[in-house]
């Protein structure tokens, strides 16, 4: 039987100043593909006293826009509630000190499902100014946290640490893209077979075996200068020998995006042993066999 690909990672704003909401776009677009469900999952807001240090602060969405978002995503949901499955998510910034404030959010709009996810890892300075130091913004950026953070380890100790403690934290339902750090690792940053790097995603894995999160395949690193999915086969193999359970998305920022790749995550799921993934209706899981 062949596998009904769903997307459960997905923005219908596209990182840009004053980019319009693609909703219907997007939704067109899945059903065009044959897809059987989705998650609307955009970057929730950032809390109003974090300064977003990107030049068009578009980490994630305004708050000016949210209220409209809602609006529109309910109405697509019943516009096209006979020809796909939709539910509306989020993508969550997980931020050191601000778990009650993102617990707040979480309870108070009607979330199917909620990602968190590492982008930011505290503060930087060097000649550019002191700033949140966004871990996927640009491989410039990147290299000068890397240097901010001296090396390579500390850079990725600090990073695991993060997703350590969101999964402690309870509050989320999966791990986006759980080896971001990965992205602009051409071969020439740092070697996944390291034990110190095995470690950090060993130790991380048992946590997330510990609560009732899931972790994602991610298809986007496909076009990133890693080259793969997130995260690496040997991780979701891992993950498989804790019981870890699994869900799928494409990350797409744009329309034609949505569903890149998704055959190839689970071809990778049964390549590491998997025979079910997961997706959520409100924050309850779903079997899907594979």
């Amino acid at each position: 039987m062949k596998t009904k690909l769903f997307d459960y990672h997905i923005q219908t704003l596209e990182h840009g100043l004053d980019k319009p909401f693609r909703i219907e776009d997007t939704i067109e677009s899945a059903i065009k593909k044959g897809l059987s469900a989705i998650s609307l999952t955009d970057h929730f807001p950032l809390p109003p006293d974090f300064a977003d240090p990107t030049e068009e602060k578009d980490c994630a969405m305004r708050w000016s826009l949210y209220t409209e978002y809602r609006k529109l995503t309910k109405a697509a949901q019943e516009k096209y509630r006979d020809r796909i499955g939709i539910t509306f998510g989020a993508e969550f910034d997980w931020l050191p000190g601000y778990s009650k404030w993102i617990k707040k959010q979480l309870s108070f709009y009607p979330f199917d499902y909620a990602i968190g996810s590492v982008h930011f890892l505290g503060k930087i300075h060097d000649k550019k100014g002191e700033r949140n130091f966004v871990l996927d913004y640009t491989k410039e950026e990147f290299l000068r946290g890397m240097w901010s953070f001296k090396n390579i380890k500390n850079l990725a100790n600090a990073y695991y640490k993060n997703i350590n403690d969101m999964v402690k934290s309870g509050l989320f339902d999966c791990v986006g893209h759980i080896d971001l750090i990965k992205k602009y690792n051409d071969g020439s940053l740092f070697s996944e077979d390291e034990k110190w790097y095995t470690n950090l995603v060993l130790s991380v894995l048992d946590s997330i075996a510990s609560s009732k999160m899931l972790i994602e395949i991610n298809t986007s690193g496909f076009d990133k200068e890693c080259k793969a999915q997130y995260p690496s086969l040997w991780i979701l193999k891992e993950a498989k020998r804790r019981n870890i359970g699994l869900t799928m998305g494409s990350d797409a920022h744009k329309p034609d995006r949505v569903g890149r790749n998704l055959g190839k995550a689970v071809d990778l799921a049964k390549e590491a042993g998997y025979r079910k993934l997961m997706r959520f209706v409100k924050r309850k899981k779903l079997e899907i066999k594979i």
